[in-house]
């Protein structure tokens, strides 16, 4: 018997370390998967960061050409004040010169009126 409960004693010893052992590699297994997969997630993460990276380039190059795009239109707004009050100047210009105008062809009349009454006078 006594025989009997060593020898068992043994094999349970045997199963366990048996059991052990597939534990291990079952865990050693996961842990070469879990690498793996870690690794393939390291170069994806890495793949992100460059995209991403380029990405806030290009957003920070929009902001830089929106910036410049709005300095443009400020300039070209006061430009556009400029040639507004200019033009405004040159209508009120060319307003007097239409009265200058119309004051001489009504003076040029008069004198034409006074110069056929001249010649009349000459003429009787």
């Amino acid at each position: 018997i006594k025989k009997a409960r060593n020898a068992t004693k043994k094999f349970s010893s045997a199963v366990r370390m048996i059991r052990q052992q597939k534990d291990s590699e079952v865990t050693q297994k996961i842990i070469k998967k879990l690498e793996e997969d870690s690794e393939q997630y390291c170069d994806r993460f890495n793949l992100l960061d460059n995209e991403n990276s380029a990405l806030a380039r290009q957003l920070e190059e929009a902001h830089d050409m929106l910036d410049e795009m709005r300095k443009r239109d400020e300039l070209m707004s006061g430009e556009r004040r400029e040639w507004k009050v200019e033009k405004e100047d040159l209508l009120e210009e060319s307003a007097h010169l239409t009265g200058q105008i119309k004051d001489l062809e009504t003076e040029l009349r008069k004198h034409r009126t006074a110069s056929k009454n001249l010649q009349s006078l000459i003429k009787k």
